[in-house]
């Protein structure tokens, strides 16, 4: 299914067979790992709400004594405000920016345009991501997002989740899938997972076409093996993480460098495997830009350049940002499109169907060299035409092979309605129309 190449049948649409107990192996590394994503969140909150219970303090007015030491700058850090952060309350982001290039998933460039409605209740944000994506060939697609962060102000962390529905339209057929996101952002450390299902029809048919080459005569009939070209979407885990590149300039602008992995596959037992490269910074004050660069054992190298600028009162990018919850706000990092592999099929001895009678091409063959009493089939040729015509087969096409000679009364035709004579010979050519293939060339 995997390489883009002529195939006998489905069955040899491979590019790896993996055993059915290795794909439920990595299925359970994914699973526990998103378990004890969920699991730290957990404990970290429930240990923040804890603390957060503040004991009465005795009364009496406090004096600062003559040698006591302002706080320390890891304390300020876990509490000051950050610049990027808004008020409590509902809000609005909107984001536009393009991705130029490819990578597994992405076939073309897309001019992605976001809304991000939100509502932030102290360390809580909820929110949902609307995503329309045009490419720039005018198909289009788009994301329907919802989700759950909370910023955990002991360790300075963001820990979210996301629940996805992705409709991709950019290949001029159209696929879904729903999917999962995980992540936490912390000041060095970056982590964050999705899991890509596909739902609905899976597999679609992109063309069909005749097999150069393949057609032959059989009996009174043309055959034809017919390739049937189709897209098949494929479910999917990656994994990406990310550290904060130390320095001044580096910290003022957010610069990230990720790297990752990803996995997908599909009932057959086929299977991609790659890697990923990805560096990500903030240039002007709430414009972002990343390159990311990957390689598996069936796109191979692959890379996209990508800008996006937010609007709104919650997304503030990096630039000065004093802790972690400045970040609450940035998008879920995950595909838009859904990872799409071709497949091909042959079907050997398909016949040629004329249009008109939505019945197989009858041919009457006729060759002056043959023996007598031939049928008019491709082996057993008719002697003249006079008896093609004679012999009641009601062929829709006469054809007369290379090298034959009529003289007298077998040189004089009577043709039935809509009957087609062609006569075989050197550099001739010979069409007939079949429905959905156009026009198949007849062997000499």
């Amino acid at each position: 299914m995997l390489a883009p190449t002529l195939r006998e049948s489905r069955q040899n649409l491979r590019v790896v067979r993996t055993e059915r107990n290795r794909r439920w192996r990595r299925t359970l590394v994914g699973m526990m790992s998103i378990s004890l994503l969920f699991a730290l969140a957990g404990a970290v909150r429930a240990d923040d709400e804890e603390e957060g219970v503040d004991e009465p303090a005795a009364p009496g007015r406090h004096v600062a004594a003559k040698n006591e030491q302002p706080e320390s700058a890891l304390q300020d850090a876990a509490t000051k405000p950050s610049s990027g952060q808004t008020n409590d309350g509902p809000g609005l982001d909107f984001t536009g920016g393009f991705n130029f290039g490819q990578n597994p998933t992405q076939d073309r460039s897309l001019v992605p345009i976001e809304a991000m409605p939100f509502f932030l209740m102290d360390n809580s944000l909820y929110f949902t991501d609307l995503r329309f994506f045009p490419t720039i060939e005018g198909t289009f697609g788009g994301n329907v997002g919802a989700g759950y962060r909370y910023y955990a102000p002991r360790i300075d962390r963001i820990f979210g989740a996301s629940f996805w529905y992705d409709a991709d339209g950019t290949r001029d057929v159209y696929f879904q899938q729903v999917g999962l996101s995980l992540e936490t952002y912390g000041k060095w450390l970056d982590f964050h997972t999705n899991l890509y299902l596909p739902v609905g029809q899976t597999t679609q048919q992109a063309s069909t076409s005749v097999v150069p080459g393949s057609a032959q005569y059989v009996g009174e009939n043309l055959s034809y093996a017919q390739m049937n070209s189709y897209l098949a979407a494929m479910k999917g885990l990656d994994m990406e993480l990310g550290v904060q590149l130390p320095g001044k300039f580096a910290q003022d602008h957010g610069i990230h460098l990720y790297g990752g992995w990803y996995y997908y596959d599909d009932d057959q037992g086929d299977h991609i495997v790659g890697g990923s490269a990805r560096i990500a910074a903030n240039i002007l004050y709430g414009l972002d830009a990343s390159v990311q660069i990957t390689d598996d054992n069936y796109f191979n190298a692959r890379a996209i350049v990508g800008a996006t600028w937010t609007f709104g009162p919650l997304h503030r990018s990096n630039l000065s940002q004093d802790n972690t919850k400045g970040r609450i706000g940035e998008r879920v990092f995950r595909n838009y499109t859904v990872l799409v592999t071709p497949q091909n099929e042959v079907q050997a001895g398909m016949l040629a169907i004329d249009p008109a009678t939505h019945k197989p091409y009858v041919i009457a063959h006729v060759d002056s060299n043959a023996a007598p009493g031939g049928n008019g089939n491709v082996n057993t040729p008719f002697q003249t035409i006079a008896a093609a015509e004679a012999a009641g087969v009601n062929a829709d096409v006469i054809f007369v092979h290379a090298g034959s000679v009529f003289h007298g009364g077998a040189s004089s035709v009577v043709m039935n309605p809509n009957q087609m004579l062609f006569g075989d010979g050197a550099g001739e050519q010979h069409f007939l129309s079949v429905p959905g293939l156009g026009s198949i060339l007849m062997p000499h």
